[in-house]
């Protein structure tokens, strides 16, 4: 009798564990799927963005052009009724501030404020006739985005159109989505350098404004590298990349913005992942404790 009691419990107990074991390598499986589709999901929302913010900068540089060929037929570039047409373009669009300027790089506002804006590399391209998008400062020194258009009359460059675009517009953008701050959103260069980031406490790695440099000081995980990243980035490529910092796991997502050689840059931090991964975690074990006490009774 005692034999077979002896039996019982451990053919109930080799149940159990096969039971269990069976369970835990399905939840594991489930953990990875729910992952992935965090991946998915933040590779999708990011798509999005670099699609939403490549069409605000294309639309900017096609206003630029318009407005530049809408004034060719200026001759005075400080004359107030020209300038009351430049304030009435600049209330049509999303530019802090739109400036015309001559030859010599002398340049006016709506209003009449005079400014100096020679040698920038957005006049020069214009006064050589082309439209481009640049990483420039504004005309208070601060960091933004400029674009600029010559104006072209009798076949020849008479001057430029020049506008500071209003970057807060393209922060609300890459800041749609940013749950209490476990998300991470950054515009940088081919250097690395930040054009936009998000203006919360949660970096990356604090004390830098720089990605490549911040990620020489993390440590990568499965397979991932700095130098992976960078053979990507110079190809235009997007990707995905894992790695930890002293302030817990991060998976980041980048891709190209279709405009220079700038980058869309997201982050999810360990905390938005366990977030998503929670009520899997909670059913499993839920399901486990069930399933233990099934097998046992």
């Amino acid at each position: 009798m005692k034999h077979k009691v002896r039996t019982y419990l451990l053919l109930t107990l080799v149940l159990v564990l096969i039971g269990i074991s069976a369970f835990l390598v399905f939840a594991s499986t489930l953990f990875d799927k729910t992952k992935e589709d965090s991946k998915i999901s933040l590779q999708t929302f990011v798509d999005n963005e670099v699609h939403i913010m490549d069409r605000e900068l294309r639309a900017a540089s096609e206003q630029i052009q318009i407005i530049a060929a809408a004034l060719a037929d200026v001759n005075d570039f400080a004359n107030p009724e020209v300038l009351g047409r430049v304030q009435e373009y600049h209330n049509q669009t999303h530019f802090k501030r739109l400036l015309i300027a001559g030859r010599n790089g002398q340049a006016f506002d709506g209003v009449g404020t005079r400014y100096m804006i020679a040698f920038r590399p957005a006049v020069t391209r214009a006064l050589m006739g082309e439209t481009g998008i640049y990483e420039e400062q504004d005309v208070t020194g601060q960091k933004t985005i400029v674009l600029s258009s010559p104006i072209i009359k009798d076949g020849k460059v008479a001057g430029l159109v020049l506008g500071e675009y209003d970057i807060f517009a393209l922060y609300q953008i890459i800041n749609l989505e940013n749950k209490e701050g476990t998300s991470y959103a950054a515009l940088i260069n081919s250097s690395g350098d930040f054009l936009i980031d998000a203006n919360n406490d949660n970096q990356l790695v604090k004390g830098d404004n720089n990605l490549f440099k911040i990620l020489k000081r993390v440590q990568f995980n499965n397979g991932n590298s700095l130098e992976q990243i960078l053979e990507r980035m110079a190809l235009k490529k997007s990707g995905f990349s894992e790695y930890g910092t002293s302030y817990g796991s991060r998976l980041m997502y980048y891709k190209p913005l279709g405009v220079n050689d700038w980058f869309l840059v997201k982050v999810h931090t360990d905390k938005m992942i366990k977030s998503e991964i929670a009520p899997v975690k909670s059913m499993v074990q839920k399901f486990t404790l069930v399933l233990t006490v099934v097998l046992i009774f």
